[in-house]
């Protein structure tokens, strides 16, 4: 097992055991190949690197220590994997998008965007996905048994500003 980190101007490889790092890429701030990431995502072999302040969202191959894909949303924050899709929360939108299509996610849909809402952070498995509402202090549930809740279910109030949220399967 290996940690993956972001630190200004690179993503690091922190292996716990040896307690040793090493820097995997530079960003574009120190002219490496990705743009300046804010938050990183673990997707199988690969990690999901998201920069809201450059808009983009790159696959990054462990495999190959290379850059699949790089696309653009609207201040990505957080990214989840679901069912071989990609859903993104977008600050500068307020939406949260489902982005699929032959590993280019080009294609998307617009699964949440409620006026007020800030969505920030989401969680979850393939089943069910949770997402965490920054402006209006509140959890939501945007899937449940793999259906998308329209509208979204509550599930608590009452928080000045959720930030990051986790699903644990043993409760």
């Amino acid at each position: 097992q290996m940690l993956y980190t972001l630190h200004p101007g690179a993503l690091y490889q922190i292996n716990p055991k040896t307690q040793t790092m090493s820097i995997v890429a530079r960003s574009a701030v120190t002219l490496g190949p990705m743009a300046e990431p804010t938050s990183l995502v673990a997707w199988d072999d690969k990690l999901i690197l998201l920069s809201a302040t450059a808009g983009s969202v790159m696959v990054w191959n462990l495999d190959t220590m290379a850059a699949e894909l790089t696309v653009f949303f609207g201040g990505p924050i957080d990214a989840h994997p679901f069912r071989g899709d990609l859903l993104v929360t977008e600050i500068m939108t307020g939406r949260i998008v489902r982005a699929y299509g032959s590993n280019s996610f080009q294609s998307r849909d617009t699964i949440f965007e409620v006026t007020g809402a800030v969505p920030l952070f989401l969680a979850g498995d393939d089943d069910n996905v949770y997402v965490s509402d920054g402006a209006r202090g509140l959890v939501f549930q945007i899937y449940a048994g793999g259906e998308l809740l329209d509208p979204p279910r509550e599930i608590v109030s009452g928080f000045s500003s959720p930030e990051g949220i986790a699903l644990h399967p043993n409760g």
